[in-house]
């Protein structure tokens, strides 16, 4: 019997009823998930970018599986990078080696764009196909934490004041360049906001002789008391070890001014070759357990792709941030 599914690239009229085929499987609230879908790949930031595939059975979407636009920078260099997307074969059509087929579909059109590198932040659950699918495992990002009012439950939040000690203005100048970091543009933090509009940013901006650092933070409340600034992200113009330790003592003091936060924690590559590590150390940041898999599939050929010390990473390289 000849099988009726055919792998094609996404088109417009598609656009119903693949959300349909994640509210089905996810419980989404459809009219929800329909915004964040087109915010997030029919923005112009993605459009021409985005390449998403979909299996169709006569009519009827039957699979989906996307990489979206997610450049990398080194040096001067911006590179054609892509993170993996959402991906899901309709239940009732699975067994039919229906994602493989997806998968090898996408990869012809990934060598057509003059893709540099793919990247992913897989869970558990799926590590394990995406290595055996020749990703590379370089480096896992690892949890760090520092207590900052062990009496924080004592005093009620208040936003305005998280507003008023961070409320620094995002430089998109600010970025090192000896290692691989996020582009984060203008157009870059449009698309990210617009598809996140219920996330709300806080920056620290420390200023010395022309350096700048900055630290990007967002608060998160657990079990409504506890309540957390995570930071994701380190910029800065320099990778002076005194000039990273005064900036972070400095962030420190004016956190401390904020006695309703309990602890304020990252992730980070623990491999980089910069000294941020061993002056979060020093100012008394403690690793933990839990880490987060970083893989990278190399579609062009360059050895620096795969040093986990050319990699500065942060909860803001996942499109989760």
């Amino acid at each position: 019997m000849k099988d009726s599914i055919k792998i094609t690239e996404y088109d417009a009229w598609m656009q119903e009823q693949v959300i349909q085929l994640f509210v089905d499987e996810y419980k989404f609230d459809f009219n929800v998930f329909k915004n964040f879908f087109i915010e997030f790949y029919e923005h112009e930031y993605q459009q021409g970018r985005a390449i998403m595939v979909a299996a169709v059975d006569e009519k009827k979407v039957v699979g989906f599986q996307a990489y979206f636009y997610w450049p990398y920078r080194f040096q001067d260099k911006v590179y054609n990078s892509f993170q993996s997307g959402n991906s899901l074969v309709h239940s009732g059509y699975r067994g039919r080696k229906i994602f493989s087929r997806l998968l090898k579909h996408i990869q012809s059109l990934i060598e057509q764009r003059n893709v540099d590198f793919l990247v992913g932040f897989p869970v558990q659950a799926s590590y394990g196909s995406f290595i055996r699918k020749g990703w590379k495992n370089i480096l896992n990002m690892r949890y760090m934490v520092k207590i900052n009012n062990l009496f924080s439950i004592f005093f009620p939040l208040n936003e305005n004041k998280i507003d008023l000690t961070f409320g620094a203005s995002f430089s998109e100048a600010i970025y090192a360049k000896n290692v691989f970091r996020l582009n984060h543009n203008s157009q870059f933090e449009k698309w990210r906001k617009g598809f996140r509009p219920e996330a709300k940013y806080y920056t620290f901006s420390y200023e010395e002789k022309g350096e700048v650092m900055q630290i990007e933070m967002k608060l998160r409340v657990r079990k409504k008391i506890v309540k957390e600034l995570l930071i994701g992200d380190i910029r800065r113009t320099t990778d002076d070890s005194g000039f990273i330790n005064r900036g972070l003592r400095q962030f420190l003091r004016d956190l401390k001014k904020l006695r309703f936060i309990s602890f304020v924690s990252l992730i980070l590559n623990f491999d980089s070759k910069t000294d941020l590590l061993n002056q979060l150390k020093d100012v008394g940041f403690f690793p933990q357990k839990k880490q987060f898999y970083f893989i990278i599939k190399p579609i062009k050929e360059n050895p620096e792709y795969l040093d986990a010390s050319k990699w500065e990473m942060f909860y803001n390289d996942m499109d989760v941030w």
